[in-house]
């Protein structure tokens, strides 16, 4: 395999994607330089700009620009998605998008071929279905405490959670709440159903210990699962919660 030169773009912010990318690029016996590159590559927007230019200076090179999310929920999105397909997607080489649904969402503005560089991750956020699948076919899962505890466990995997904040926040959150678990299951039980590796212990060699005793002792899970599964049957309800609020507001107005 010939040597390439690469220059990978993109923005400081996604700490966890570039260095992996650059990393990759290395293995594969390829140089980093953005000197006469061959291949230019933008991970995200912040780094369109950059690329373009390189793109300019050595136009014998290969553009690619990746595109990340159409965040819907910012203003203007719609003219500022238009005016990025106009001042780069149509002078790269290659487009590629970190999912189907992203893909989907450039299409609405970019009638050219999108490739497509898969993470799951950010399939699953948007499709239930894809979501359901990747639960049923789990054996263990690890997530931050939210709703989506909940799901894991209804699909009965047994779960850890995990989540750090900074300290500030994390100093004035103990001081408003005096819960002493974050988790919804072990709130209600008022144990540790669920562990939870918070801050100091949310880090990889702790993550791993309770991974690895989980893996190592099914019967730990299984303890978990049916417990939380009795918290479950205690939260049922006869009617929908849309029908139990309807009641609740019908009689406080009546």
């Amino acid at each position: 395999m010939n040597k390439i030169k690469v220059s990978i773009l993109g923005s400081d912010g996604y700490v966890c994607q570039i260095p992996r990318i650059k990393e990759g690029i290395k293995e594969l016996g390829h140089i980093l330089s953005d000197e006469s590159p061959d291949l230019i590559y933008s991970n995200d927007p912040r780094g369109y700009e950059k690329a373009l230019q390189l793109k300019r200076k050595y136009p014998k090179a290969y553009l690619i620009l990746n595109f990340l999310d159409i965040p819907w929920h910012m203003p203007n999105i719609q003219k500022q998605t238009e005016l990025l397909v106009k001042n780069f997607f149509l002078k790269a080489d290659v487009i590629t998008a970190i999912s189907f649904k992203v893909k989907k969402d450039i299409g609405k503005f970019y009638d050219k071929k999108v490739h497509v560089i898969y993470n799951p991750i950010k399939d699953v956020y948007f499709d239930e279905n894809i979501k359901k699948n990747i639960l049923s076919n789990s054996t263990f899962a690890i997530a931050k405490s939210g709703t989506i505890s909940l799901e894991i466990c209804n699909a009965g995997v047994p779960s850890i959670i995990i989540y750090k904040m900074n300290f500030l926040n994390f100093f004035i959150i103990k001081l408003l709440i005096k819960v002493r678990y974050a988790n919804i299951f072990n709130i209600i039980s008022n144990s540790e159903i669920i562990p939870e590796l918070l801050q100091s212990r949310c880090n990889p060699k702790t993550i791993y210990e309770f991974v690895e005793s989980y893996i190592k002792n099914p019967k730990l899970g299984k303890t978990q699962i049916l417990n939380c599964n009795k918290i479950l049957d205690e939260m049922k309800i006869d009617t929908s919660s849309t029908e139990k609020v309807a009641n609740i507001l019908n009689k406080s107005l009546n």
